[in-house]
């Protein structure tokens, strides 16, 4: 045993160790099985899921006007020549279609929030286990992987409420608008229905707050 070189006491070590796990098979050949199991069906299932909610998911109510649902009250005062004068209340931009916008505009969103926006049929797993990751080490919901689908789905419909069953709700309604709309009014959507500060909703009215500070 004295004349053994590192390299041969090493082999017998990985010999010892596969002669251990031989006699021990019957124990962790179920007990890997269940681990595999455990891992790999949530896996499986949460890559279905966007196919799953898309057959469950029922069109969307068109005969709605989505820019004006839930949308925050708001009073523009115009003079006798139909100059706008003054307002009350939240500052909701023009509706413009992404052909009105700079085109780094939208490019510019879709690279901060959600670079699979043109690839993904309303949520993004990848972003859904990130996010699970991150909540589990928090020890409660702190993200939720949100697309842009999902963020307009939380303005129009839902609000910010960040629960199990309304994350849920969430996914399933980010369904019915990949199902109702194409990505274009989707995205429009989004840019005309966003907050983005000091009262002001879509980027129109983000313009409108940012040039009269700027002019003042």
């Amino acid at each position: 045993m004295a004349d053994e070189t590192p390299l041969e006491r090493i082999g017998e070590n990985v010999q010892a160790l596969k002669d251990y796990f031989v006699r021990r098979r019957r124990f962790y050949v179920p007990l890997l099985s269940i681990v595999t199991a455990v891992i790999a069906v949530p896996l499986v299932l949460l890559a279905l899921l966007p196919t799953i909610l898309s057959w469950f998911a029922a069109p969307l109510d068109m005969t709605k006007d989505l820019y004006a649902v839930n949308r925050p009250i708001a009073f523009t005062f115009l003079d006798a020549g139909g100059n706008e004068v003054g307002h009350r209340g939240a500052i909701i931009g023009k509706r413009l279609t992404l052909e009105d916008m700079p085109a780094y505009l939208p490019a510019a969103f879709i690279a901060m929030e959600d670079r699979d926006f043109y690839s993904h049929g309303g949520f993004s797993v990848r972003g859904l286990i990130r996010a699970a990751w991150t909540n589990f080490r928090a020890g409660h919901v702190v993200a939720g992987g949100s697309t842009i689908t999902q963020q307009t789905v939380k303005i129009v419909f839902l609000g910010q409420q960040r629960t199990m069953g309304r994350k849920f709700e969430e996914l399933l309604d980010a369904a019915k608008l990949e199902k109702s709309l194409t990505k274009k009014q989707i995205l429009e959507l989004y840019l005309n229905r966003i907050y983005l500060g000091s009262g002001a909703y879509g980027v129109d009215g983000a313009a409108h707050v940012y040039f009269n500070k700027s002019a003042s």
